[in-house]
């Protein structure tokens, strides 16, 4: 099956998909149906005039999450549709790490700014996010099968 028989298939059909290729190891297929899930989640947005409001994110503690001198924070990098991230910078959108989706944010606080990193895939390019910390954590937001999450707003 390939990228143009799954982008006319209904999402409920991608979701169990991709469910399905959870549960074989094929991370190919999963990432696939994540970018057409994601992609239409974003046409849906833009046509009800909704941006992210946050960015959710399953992430080992602390893993790629850089200081800098000035108190903000770097992230690792993130597969997402650069068109989040120019909105994001603008409404001062939220992102937050999380250890599993079930347990509240150990990291959280406002975009500040984003940058564009070359992907491992060909072709792919990941996001690293630079935020302004907060204390207050946050409740997992978004898709349950995913890892990561958008709260729109």
């Amino acid at each position: 099956m390939d990228r143009d028989k799954l982008q006319h298939m209904s999402s409920s059909d991608l979701r169990q998909i991709r469910e399905n290729a959870i549960k074989r190891n094929n991370v190919v297929f999963e990432t696939l149906c994540d970018e057409l899930l994601e992609d239409r989640q974003l046409a849906e947005m833009k046509e009800a005039g909704q941006n992210v409001v946050e960015f959710h994110f399953v992430c080992e503690k602390g893993a790629n999450l850089d200081a800098a001198d000035d108190g903000k924070f770097t992230t690792g990098n993130w597969l997402v549709n650069e068109l989040h991230c120019e909105s994001a910078v603008k409404i001062g959108a939220k992102l937050a790490l999380h250890e599993s989706r079930d347990a509240r944010s150990y990291f959280q606080g406002s975009i500040i700014d984003w940058k564009k990193e070359p992907g491992a895939a060909a072709g792919k390019h990941t996001i690293r996010f630079t935020v302004n910390p907060t204390n207050k954590t946050l409740k997992w937001a978004g898709e349950a099968g995913s890892e990561k999450g958008y709260k729109f707003g």
